[in-house]
């Protein structure tokens, strides 16, 4: 007799693999002065960490004169606005960076996680259903 693994023991497992998964990427923080180019990280995003607090993402960042310029994080492709920030105004630049490693950790975990969940679920109902 074949077993299926239960429709919302896969949606258990999908959703453990993709948060898992969301957390293999990071930002790295490079203090003031604001750096001639600007780095790059991942998707182009970089992260501002003003002085008074404030923090401002941009997409496809560039030094202008006295400025950093780019297209504001929030907005959608269509209607993405300019955003610019005086350098001096700036704390931090921080842009955001996938590591392989990690990912490769987290998904040979996960992928043991959902594997001894599962069976530990099928061994409960074997049991369960023995007279």
């Amino acid at each position: 007799m074949r077993r299926t693994v239960p429709a919302n023991l896969r949606r258990i497992a999908l959703t453990s693999a993709s948060a898992v998964l969301s957390a293999c990427s990071s930002m790295r923080v490079q203090p003031a002065p604001v750096p001639e180019p600007l780095p790059k990280g991942k998707d182009d995003l970089i992260r501002l960490s003003l002085r008074n607090g404030d923090i401002v993402f941009m997409f496809d960042a560039k030094v202008v004169g006295d400025s950093v310029v780019g297209m504001d994080r929030r907005a959608s492709p269509d209607s993405a606005q300019r955003v610019a920030v005086a350098k001096a105004d700036i704390d931090a630049v921080a842009v955001k960076k996938g590591d392989a490693f990690k990912t490769v950790l987290a998904v040979i975990g996960g992928t043991f996680a959902a594997v001894t969940f599962i069976g530990l679920v099928a061994c409960a109902s074997l049991i369960a259903s023995l007279p």
